[in-house]
């Protein structure tokens, strides 16, 4: 009788052990897994982060050319408007000296 109870009892342990050894595998399985759940987050945030940074650069590129753009065409203008004025003036000149000889030809035509 009392070697099947020693027998029970050995037969207790291994169980217990076992059952400890299960648990700890279990538990470090498990923290592996959180451990590449917590890196895989981590990445795709870092990922993210880095989509939004390249995003912002991307507008601000966009917005230096838009500046430089409306600069370069308000400077056109400016030449262009600046051309125009030389051209009227020059033209008025012109018409002021053609009405001038007409007016000295009249005086002499009729002096």
């Amino acid at each position: 009788k009392w070697a099947g109870e020693k027998d029970v009892e050995v037969h207790k342990r291994q169980m217990e052990e076992e059952r400890r050894i299960s648990f700890e595998f279990r538990n470090a399985e498990a923290s592996e897994q959180r451990a590449l759940l917590q890196k895989l987050r981590n990445d795709e945030s870092q990922e993210t982060h880095e989509s939004f940074e390249l995003k912002w650069a991307g507008e601000k590129d966009v917005e230096v050319h838009k500046r430089q753009m409306e600069e370069e065409r308000r400077i056109s203008f400016e030449f262009r408007n600046a051309e125009a004025s030389e051209q009227r003036a020059l033209l008025q000149k012109l018409r002021n000296d053609e009405s001038q000889e007409t007016h000295e030809s009249f005086e002499l035509k009729w002096a």
